[in-house]
């Protein structure tokens, strides 16, 4: 298995890549023609959208393909990777992405909010690609999944999904397939597993399920002091052990 520094370091890779169209994104929106919100702007909106998604989420879908074929020689698995590269983010979907974010525009004026979207959106696109070519190879060979935290900070929702460890099915059930599955600015990693292999340097799931149980005790009490509504154990993730 790679080490911890080994998926972080492609966690970094896949960041830049969404960094680099954001920055993209950022320069060509000065070109539209933003006081006029109307069919022709949002066309050319999508245009903006469709061409930057296509080149970096083909970027991160190679760097994801690179990943995975890493992963699974360390890991000592037979034969080779089925060398599959997720498809575009469907036209559908790219289309929802860009009527949302110009809500703000077309009907309060605000584009400093519509290009907010654009840009969260932009990057959340674009790494899709990459989680779609590890799923689908993984999926292929019959791997199990993990979700490992990486980078500074991790939220409560991820934290509980990582303290399982690699007992996931699919990509999906590990945290997401589609691009809505997965929050804004997330940068955990769902890995591949096969039997037999280590887990990543530094993630160790058991740590973890302790704080999860732990938290969930102090939910119950608060449960049963106030006679049932209390907190959640995210809620108790949050404030008492430091998660977002």
């Amino acid at each position: 298995m790679a080490t911890r520094a080994e998926v972080e370091q492609y966690r970094r890779a896949q960041s830049n890549a969404a960094e680099s169209a954001r920055a993209e994104l950022l320069a060509l929106w000065a070109a539209l023609n933003v006081a006029d919100a109307q069919a022709a702007m949002r066309e050319q909106a999508v245009e903006l959208f469709r061409g930057i998604v296509d080149v970096y989420g083909d970027m991160s879908a190679m760097l994801a393909a690179e990943f995975y074929e890493s992963l699974r020689e360390q890991a000592g698995v037979p034969g080779s990777a089925p060398g599959l590269l997720a498809e575009p983010v469907p036209d559908e979907l790219i289309e929802s992405a860009v009527e949302d974010a110009l809500y703000p525009l077309v009907n309060w004026g605000d584009e400093a909010k519509t290009l907010s979207r654009l840009v969260q959106k932009s990057s959340k696109a674009v790494l899709q690609q990459g989680r779609d070519t590890i799923a689908e190879s993984a999926d292929r060979e019959g791997a199990r999944w993990m979700r490992v935290p990486t980078g500074a900070e991790t939220c409560a929702f991820c934290m509980v999904m990582a303290s399982r460890g690699p007992v996931y099915s699919s990509e999906a059930s590990a945290g997401g397939l589609e691009m809505t599955r997965f929050h804004y600015d997330c940068d955990c990693a769902v890995v591949p597993y096969w039997d037999g292999d280590a887990l990543p340097e530094g993630y160790d799931p058991d740590a973890l399920t302790d704080i999860y149980t732990e938290a969930r005790g102090m939910a119950d009490r608060k449960v049963l002091k106030r006679g049932g509504g209390g907190e959640t154990v995210l809620t108790v993730l949050r404030r008492e052990f430091g998660y977002k």
